[in-house]
């Protein structure tokens, strides 16, 4: 799929936004601070789990033994037996997946859009249309947007055989989610990474976002080494009539 020339990313105005403009950089949330809980977790089919379980179990036996003189005439195979049907259990597995996709081993995402006018989005990622949409062209930020992947919808849970299937099933949501038309960078790392501020285009504000308040991100745009940046604000339109709910020549 041709990756979209522009993509946007919906925000309450807060802090971490504020922090998102002033220092050029996306924050990447872990797998389990998303909103969708089934979101980069997948399952791993029987054939991999074993090839995994009898890796680890051959290379600690082979380790143990070592060590403990009275092991070295157990066969492998007979460790298999004993220890198999315990590392299967639902107790053991329930503690297999909790590490995978715990803090130190999960993975974090940064996640876009390539529709600003979303109304579900605007309610729901920009604080009931209190907030913005920041669109991108994040061709100018290279390292970033060669990482920019598209999201597959489906109903069918993941479940990988390989390493290799990994990343895709880190690109896949249920249906439920396919109006937020989504795009996103992978990251094993937490926390902030820099884009070049020439890939901030325009900054989309909700209906409800006062004059005041957009005259403030006029003035953190032209003090932050920013290119000029369009601003704009959404109107709300009943049977042909404009309601503005505030005064401002930047509306569309």
């Amino acid at each position: 799929m041709e990756k979209p020339k522009t993509v946007y990313k919906y925000h309450k105005i807060n802090d971490h936004l504020y922090d998102l403009l002033v220092n050029g950089q996306f924050w990447f949330s872990h797998q389990n601070d998303l909103n969708d809980p089934f979101d980069c977790k997948y399952a791993l089919s029987d054939s991999y789990l074993n090839s995994i379980l009898k890796k680890s179990t051959e290379e600690t036996f082979l380790e143990l033994q070592k060590h403990i003189p009275e092991l070295k005439d157990v066969p492998l195979d007979n460790i298999f037996e004993v220890v198999f049907p315990k590392l299967r259990s639902n107790g053991w597995m329930s503690k297999f997946y909790n590490m995978l996709f715990g803090k130190m081993l999960g993975w974090n995402v940064c996640c876009f859009t390539t529709n600003f006018l979303n109304e579900i989005m605007w309610g729901f990622y920009a604080d009931n249309s209190k907030g913005v949409c920041l669109e991108f062209d994040l061709s100018s930020t290279k390292e970033l947007n060669e990482k920019l992947l598209p999201v597959k919808y489906t109903d069918t849970f993941p479940v990988i055989n390989s390493y290799e299937e990994l990343h895709e099933a880190l690109l896949t949501k249920t249906i439920a989610w396919k109006k937020e038309e989504e795009w996103r960078i992978l990251s094993n790392v937490t926390g902030h990474l820099p884009f070049n501020k020439s890939s901030l285009k325009t900054i989309y504000f909700g209906c409800y976002v006062d004059n005041l308040t957009i005259e403030g991100f006029r003035k953190l745009i032209s003090k932050n080494g920013y290119e000029p940046v369009s601003l704009k604000k959404l109107q709300l339109r009943i049977n042909g009539t404009t309601l503005n709910f505030s005064d401002d020549p930047t509306s569309f």
